[in-house]
């Protein structure tokens, strides 16, 4: 569930390691669609979800390109995919990594990556980049990420925060 208190959140996310890998390519655009389309996460925030207004952002640690067959930016062409709520191929469901980010655009939502070498298998860095640049966040690789919770933290602040002011009589 979503939480609103700073301390907790920063504590449950210090502890956090990055481990495995190793496998080539990644799921990512099914993790970026789910991050904005979920049912729990659009919920009420009296029910637990999401609060609109506040600050979002998706943390996503990896080591390989996205599954998709039309490339993004640095990201090279890797089919097939990701596949839709139906878990098939085709269909019209299937996601592509410029409509999930496009998504996440939409919803306000921040992406922030870091990318692991370990495991033998490895994406170029600028790949990560373009994926994070288009939603307005940032990629770095683990060792510029330092402890992943101060990284985070770090760059959750960076997310631009906007302010409507209305003038009314009186």
């Amino acid at each position: 569930g979503f939480i609103s208190d700073c301390t907790a959140f920063s504590t449950a996310i210090g502890t956090m390691i990055a481990d495995g890998g190793g496998d080539n390519p990644e799921a990512y655009n099914r993790t970026i669609f789910e991050a904005y389309s979920d049912a729990a996460y659009s919920a009420p925030v009296a029910s637990g979800g999401r609060d609109p207004l506040a600050s979002q952002f998706l943390v996503v640690l990896g080591d390989a390109t996205p599954h998709s067959a039309t490339g993004f930016g640095s990201c090279a062409n890797a089919p097939p995919d990701d596949f839709g709520r139906d878990a098939a191929p085709g269909g019209g469901d299937d996601l592509t990594t410029a409509a999930t980010l496009a998504g996440l655009s939409a919803n306000k939502i921040t992406l922030l990556m870091i990318r692991y070498t370990t495991g033998g298998v490895s994406v170029a860095l600028p790949c990560y980049v373009d994926m994070a640049t288009a939603t307005g966040g940032t990629a770095v690789d683990d060792s510029g990420a330092g402890t992943i919770g101060p990284f985070i933290i770090a760059n959750a602040k960076l997310v631009p925060y906007t302010a409507d002011l209305v003038v009314s009589a009186g």
